[in-house]
């Protein structure tokens, strides 16, 4: 399986750093300082990347948390806090993760 769909989107990631997602795991998002474009490998390396959490370490880290599902090639997560109810989409399970993480945390949650 291509490594793409199993680790959240560059903007993303971006997006976990500047909310304070730990920066520790598998795989990174790299920056070529000479050919200036952005790869996924599988340490980091380099001092201009950002950590592109798994589906699994993603999973880990929001625990308790329901699981996403796959609904018309849309990764879907639901997630209910008291009586409100939140529905998050995305095109991988990873950025459904990703985004289900940033919003949790915006909302005092994590």
């Amino acid at each position: 399986m291509d490594i793409k769909k199993q680790v959240v989107s560059l903007t993303l990631a971006k997006k976990l750093k500047a909310n304070g997602y730990e920066q520790e795991g598998v795989w990174w998002w790299q920056l070529s300082i000479t050919a200036g474009t952005w790869s996924i490998l599988p340490q980091y390396i380099q001092t201009h990347g950002v950590v592109a959490p798994t589906v699994a370490e993603l999973g880990e880290r929001l625990g308790m948390w329901r699981k996403p599902w796959l609904c018309d090639d849309e990764w879907i997560v639901e997630v209910r806090v008291k009586s409100c109810g939140k529905t998050i989409e995305a095109g991988t399970e990873a950025n459904a993760r990703a985004k289900m993480w940033l919003y949790l945390k915006k909302e005092g949650l994590l």
